[in-house]
């Protein structure tokens, strides 16, 4: 971990708005797993609401380091931090986006359909969960050794899809009652792996910020 005692006030608050950030963030990956399993119409509706606080957060980074750019303030490692902090929004923004998704699913996916298969999305959500978390946190704290933590995890994010998929398709093809809610949480276990991937080029973005070069396991997805 890198010491950050001697960042000046603005990356601190910079590095303050994306704790924030990260956190709705976060949120909205565990509501929306918790929504679609209780089959909680009303937490998926304020899920799908709060995307827009989400939105409303990223251009206010976004804000504030125009502001900063235009001051001539940033220099060095510190303008390298703020580069790197408006990307880490827009992959925050992404991942917020695509909880949104699976909150929209919540009413497509039939009661009666209610199926085992569930209980792999909910531990696919919280490895994502995990990696939202921990990947943001890296930044925050200038952690290198957090973020290829994070990076490490991305196969085990895959071995969760496929296992996912397989399992659906087995479904599908024996229990026809299935096939709609199904590929529902199909398209709920892709829409986990891309918030995984967001999560993973979060982690990617402060290694390269740390190191100066990506990491040599990096599969960042734009």
């Amino acid at each position: 971990m890198t010491d950050n005692s001697d960042l000046t006030p603005q990356i601190r608050e910079l590095h303050g708005l994306i704790a924030e950030i990260g956190t709705l963030a976060e949120a909205s990956v565990n509501q929306a797993v918790d929504a679609l399993v209780r089959q909680d119409s009303i937490l998926a509706n304020l899920i799908i609401q709060s995307d827009a606080k989400i939105d409303e957060l990223e251009l206010r980074i976004d804000q504030f380091a125009i502001r900063l750019f235009a001051q001539g303030l940033p220099e060095g490692a510190a303008l390298l931090d703020v580069v790197t902090a408006l990307k880490i929004s827009t992959e925050l923004s992404r991942i917020g986006e695509f909880s949104k998704a699976i909150a929209n699913s919540v009413n497509q996916i039939k009661r009666q359909n209610y199926f085992e298969p569930l209980t792999l999305i909910s531990a696919m959500a919280e490895l994502v969960q995990k990696m939202a978390r921990d990947s943001t946190n890296a930044f925050v704290t200038h952690d290198l050794k957090l973020a290829d933590n994070v990076i490490a995890r991305e196969p085990k994010l895959n071995e969760h899809y496929n296992l996912i998929f397989r399992d659906l398709v087995t479904y599908m093809t024996t229990r026809p009652s299935t096939i709609s809610s199904a590929a529902k949480l199909l398209d709920v276990a892709r829409n986990l792996e891309r918030i995984g991937d967001h999560s993973g080029n979060i982690a990617e973005l402060v290694h390269y910020s740390l190191t100066g070069h990506h990491s040599p396991d990096s599969t960042i997805d734009n």
